[in-house]
């Protein structure tokens, strides 16, 4: 999926005796149906609980639609709906690895019915990413630091299969369609790959480089078969810039299409996140603490919010005016909604059922 697919197997325990919530994995589907994972935790004894909620208006009610199957000690690791009714859920224990589980819903989470398991791993690094193509096919990857990663296909409701070997070190996958796809590695190893042949060989894009240190901050985002946008994290002259390069023929090609220079950014740590909700309007986050930017012309203007948030602040932009923003602090996150293009901001309470 796009930003936020990456999952890992439990959330770091907290240190203080004290409730630590945070938010994740997230998806807005369309205008009117969106997604969040929501986990609590607690110390003395320590135990994690988490829920999956939905949304029809970004946030001001939810519904639960956590699967009963995903009770206390499971984490909700990834999760990937095509419409507001079909949707696949990925639950992960490494204390109760026969609960591990891949769910399906095809009626908006009221109920939910098992496809298989993910691969088992609770070494540091492990992930899942989902991303499904229709209600019944699409695939997932798998990795573990150190060891092979994983793409499986699922088609025709089937069980997922083990699958073949993916290049790099784990990361999030994106399908075009059938056969043409887009794969990131790690942070460690931040390299974009394509494959035309449905995950049976990749091979490394070229992206356009600017002088200095870079690297591939997501997956690309694409509009149609041939026209997309990859945003690019550069460090030139030892500011942080963020460089958004086009390809009109399905990404066999980029061309640099613009470079946000931020104010004030420390290049000592690459922190930028981006969310490219359309072929024009973009949306970017960038230093500690985080400044919010956007452009609806692709790029030729910027507008920058006036709030900001402590630490990393990951976006998941719907149009040019609205949009979620999780704000990560130590061990925590919190959810947060504008509808003004980031001129505001507003903490959205994931406690509250309608």
């Amino acid at each position: 999926m796009s930003p936020g697919g990456l999952g890992s197997a439990a959330p770091a325990a907290p240190s203080s005796r004290q409730v630590i919530s945070s938010v994740g994995p997230v998806q807005i589907v369309s205008p009117r149906f969106a997604l969040a994972g929501f986990t609590r935790c607690r110390v003395q004894p320590w135990g994690c609980s988490a829920q999956l909620l939905s949304t029809t208006d970004l946030g001001r009610h939810w519904r639960d639609i956590t699967p009963p199957a995903f009770s206390s000690g499971i984490a909700i690791t990834d999760v990937n709906f095509v419409d507001a009714l079909h949707g696949w859920a990925i639950g992960y224990s490494c204390n109760q690895p026969s609960r591990n589980a891949i769910l399906r819903t095809a009626d908006g989470g009221i109920t939910w019915s098992k496809v298989g398991a993910p691969p088992m791993s609770c070494a540091d690094g492990t992930g899942h990413s989902l991303d499904l193509l229709t209600a019944t096919s699409g695939w997932m990857a798998s990795w573990t630091r150190g060891d092979a990663s994983t793409l499986s296909p699922v088609a025709g409701g089937g069980r997922w299969t083990r699958g073949s070997p993916l290049p790099g070190d784990g990361g999030n996958i994106s399908f075009v369609n059938a056969n043409r796809g887009f794969l990131v590695g790690s942070p460690e190893s931040p390299t974009l790959y394509r494959t035309g042949d449905a995950g049976a060989m990749w091979r490394p894009m070229t992206p356009p480089r600017s002088r200095g240190r870079w690297r591939v901050m997501s997956l690309p985002t694409f509009f149609g078969l041939q026209r997309g946008v990859e945003p690019i994290d550069l460090i030139h002259s030892g500011h942080e810039e963020v460089a958004f390069d086009t390809t009109a023929n399905g990404g066999n090609t980029w061309s640099l299409g613009a470079v946000l220079r931020p104010r004030g950014s420390d290049p000592r740590e690459l922190s930028a996140r981006v969310s490219v909700s359309t072929p024009t309007t973009w949306w970017a986050s960038i230093g500690k603490p985080a400044s919010v930017y956007v452009t609806r012309d692709a790029g030729h203007t910027w507008h920058r919010s006036q709030r900001h948030f402590p630490r990393f602040a990951s976006l998941y932009a719907l149009g040019g005016r609205r949009a979620w923003l999780v704000s990560s602090h130590r061990n925590a996150s919190s959810l947060f909604l504008t509808t003004n293009g980031g001129r505001s901001w507003r903490r959205l309470c994931l406690s509250r059922r309608s």
